[in-house]
C-alpha cells in the first residue's frame, strides 16, 4: 500500500512564510494534525512544473486566477494526505463545530 501525499508548492519569495510553516508543522505532533514530511527546494529550470500548472488551469483541474509569472524556484513541502473532505462537509456530518474551528 502507497502512502498518499499532499505537495505545497510556494515559490522562494515566501521562504519566510514556508518556513515559518514548516517550523511549526514539525513541531506539532498529533494524530489530528497533518504531518510534516519533508521540505526541499525544487529548480524548475525547464519550467516543468510551470507546464503542469497552466496545463491543470486549462483543464480546469485548478480554478481562480492563472498566475502571469512562474517563479524559477519552488519550496516543495511535503505533507501526509488527510481528505475528511470540505469545512462544510464536515459541519454536515456533525465532525466539527464553531467551537472547534475557533480553537
Amino acid at each position: 500500500h502507497q502512502e498518499q501525499i499532499v505537495v505545497k508548492l510556494q515559490g522562494s519569495r515566501w521562504a519566510s512564510v514556508a518556513a515559518q510553516e514548516w517550523a511549526h508543522g514539525t513541531a506539532c505532533k498529533h494524530e489530528n494534525i497533518v504531518s510534516h514530511l519533508e521540505v526541499l527546494m525544487h529548480h524548475d529550470s525547464e519550467a516543468y512544473l510551470e507546464g503542469k500548472i497552466i496545463q491543470a488551469f486549462d483543464d480546469g483541474t485548478f480554478s481562480g486566477r492563472r498566475p502571469k509569472i512562474f517563479p524559477d524556484r519552488y519550496i516543495c513541502m511535503l505533507m501526509e494526505h488527510m481528505d475528511r473532505g470540505t469545512v462544510q462537509h464536515l459541519a454536515d456530518k456533525g465532525l466539527i463545530n464553531l467551537e472547534g474551528l475557533a480553537a
